[in-house]
């Protein structure tokens, strides 16, 4: 009887049709569901990775200011025990000379391991510029203390898959101490802010920097005050560098 009714076939056949259109539906929308599931994957991997590439490149430029520095707690450490060696008092003063043998103990007390976030050829070049300084040391300008205060990812750009160009925007800042030649001891804190491209290279899960190329760089404002302070002795002027609040102090803020 059904196959003698038209109308019945005609509905059978509409029926069918809107039946596989939806079947064709749910899997046109299935297959668009898991490529967008592919993209914001793929998107997110991409992004982790940047973001560790950002990371690694912060860690070295904060690596290559430590190279040259004097870090201020192992210094002050080391002229007590000059001080201790000669039975000196704890308001006695320091010859520059073992003012200047207290600062070589304590740079080759600190471990800097440049080889951690530089390629071999430049790890080479700054550990050569880390000997160097240390060994014809001059104590009338030295950095007791420097690093970054703000770093913003601007872009990466992909060379290859274990090779990244990572700009960004950074500023450091430099804490110094002055032997004035009378007696006195100025402290000074500089800020600069640089935007600067970092050429890296994917080595045992890092990505270490094989080189710069410098975008822009701006020093600090006319208006910004860099004297900190001066000082009768040169533990007088450690101190205060230990309680700088950089941050507050920063001009690009």
């Amino acid at each position: 009887e059904f196959f003698q009714n038209p109308m019945r076939l005609k509905f059978r056949g509409i029926f069918m049709k809107n039946k596989k259109l939806h079947v064709l539906s749910i899997s046109v929308l299935a297959c668009l569901l898991l490529l967008t599931m592919i993209g914001v994957s793929g998107f997110a991997a991409q992004k982790q990775e940047d973001n560790e590439a950002f990371a690694d490149v912060i860690q070295a430029n904060e690596l290559r200011f430590k190279a040259v520095e004097i870090p201020a707690e192992a210094l002050q450490q080391q002229i007590q025990l000059q001080k201790r060696g000669r039975n000196a008092g704890p308001d006695a003063k320091l010859s520059k000379t073992e003012l200047t043998q207290a600062a070589k103990n304590a740079a080759e007390s600190v471990t800097v391991d440049l080889s951690d976030y530089f390629s071999e050829n430049l790890a080479a070049k700054y550990q050569s510029v880390r000997n160097a300084k240390f060994q014809s040391l001059n104590m009338t300008d030295a950095t007791v203390d420097s690093g970054m205060v703000e770093s913003h990812l601007i872009s990466t750009e992909n060379v290859s898959d274990t090779q990244k160009n990572v700009k960004a925007k950074f500023v450091e800042w430099d804490a110094r101490i002055y032997d004035c030649n009378d007696g006195k001891y100025m402290v000074t804190l500089i800020f600069s802010r640089n935007t600067l491209t970092t050429v890296t290279e994917l080595e045992d899960g890092v990505w270490k920097t094989v080189g710069y190329h410098d975008d822009f760089l701006e020093f600090i404002p006319d208006s910004y005050d860099p004297v900190m302070g001066v000082f009768d002795s040169y533990e007088q002027a450690l101190t205060c560098v230990q309680n700088l609040d950089v941050e507050a102090e920063n001009p690009f803020s």
